[in-house]
This record gives C-alpha cells, sequence and structure tokens, in this order.
C-alpha cells in the first residue's frame, strides 16, 4: 500500500551536519502498520521514501554502488552529480526489474525521497528528478507542518512531533539520526 502517508524532514546545520528525523508509522487504508523508512547507503548517503511501499522496499534493498572514497573525500566530489548519474539509474533499473514503474509513463514512480549526502540535502520527485533543498526539507502527508516549524526554528525533532500531532498519518516511533 501507499506510504506517502508520513513525514521524513532534514535541517542543516550551522556545522556542515545535517539533522533528519522520520515516522515509522506506515498508513494503508484502514491499517496503520511500523515501517523502516530511512537507509544508509554505503556509510556515503541516507535515503528516506515515501510512496509506495514497494517503491520504498526496492530504493532501499537495491544494490548502489559506493563513489570511490578517495573521489567521495575530494573537494569537488558532486554529491548531485553522483545521484544522477549513478544513484538514479540503479533506482529507475532496480524498480523496472521490480516491474514497479507505471505502465502508461515511462520511468514515473510511485514515490519520492528524501536525500542527504555530504552535507548536503536533496528531493527525489516520481519523476526522478534531483533538486537540492538548500536549509531544509522534507516529503510526506506531514512535511508541511514540519517545515513549517523548522522556518520558524524547531529542531528536526520538534518539527517532527509538531507533524505527528496535526497529520493523522505521521506517527509511530518518531526518530532521529543528528549531524550526518
Amino acid at each position: 500500500g501507499r506510504n506517502d502517508l508520513t513525514t521524513i524532514i532534514a535541517k542543516k546545520n550551522e556545522d556542515g551536519t545535517v539533522d533528519i528525523a522520520w515516522d515509522s508509522q506506515s498508513t494503508a487504508g484502514n491499517r496503520i502498520s511500523s515501517a523502516n523508512k530511512l537507509t544508509t547507503h554505503n556509510d556515503q548517503l541516507h535515503v528516506g521514501v515515501g510512496g509506495w511501499a514497494r517503491f520504498g522496499d526496492i530504493v532501499h534493498f537495491s544494490d548502489l554502488d559506493a563513489a570511490h572514497p578517495a573521489e567521495f573525500e575530494a573537494d569537488d566530489f558532486d554529491p548531485q552529480e553522483y545521484l544522477v548519474r549513478h544513484a538514479v539509474p540503479t533506482w529507475i533499473k532496480a524498480l523496472r526489474d521490480a516491474e514497479h514503474l507505471h505502465k502508461d509513463k515511462e520511468d514515473w514512480a510511485d514515490g519520492s525521497a528524501l536525500i542527504v549526502m555530504k552535507g548536503r540535502i536533496f528531493n527525489m520527485d516520481s519523476s526522478f528528478s534531483i533538486n537540492e533543498l538548500l536549509e531544509y526539507g522534507g516529503i510526506g502527508s506531514g512535511s508541511g507542518y514540519a517545515t513549517g516549524a523548522l522556518a520558524h526554528g524547531a529542531t528536526v525533532s520538534e518539527a517532527l512531533a509538531i507533524a505527528a500531532e496535526l497529520d493523522p498519518f505521521t506517527g509511530g516511533v518518531l526518530n532521529e539520526m543528528k549531524g550526518v
């Protein structure tokens, strides 16, 4: 079932790191369950997914090649280029192999992702476009509440708690990863 009834948010810190917060509630019709919505790939990028649960599973468990350590640590490494040239094609292939792309639209998925890599925050929408978010961002049904709170100085944990209070599809265990 759909899993975009969620909240996953990220906010940059002054020290160049990023804090991420996400809920564990997965809602499909009248069924509420728990889901792990954030995965770390190769100790290099953190991916939170919303959309159909199957989309999230495929993105989370795909075999994404790591950037070469020397390239990853270089000052001129571009996370957005890595995502566009390596991660997105890997995810599209995995989704195609699982026959999980829309039949009427080539390369159109049932989900989105919030990605943190090297102190930068990116959004991947259902057309696989990668957009950088400059200070903070979020995906899911509670993200409007949460990003509004972030805009007014809330921490990611405070913002997620506000989203859980106001959005019936955000809840369960509220998780936070600091300083990535």
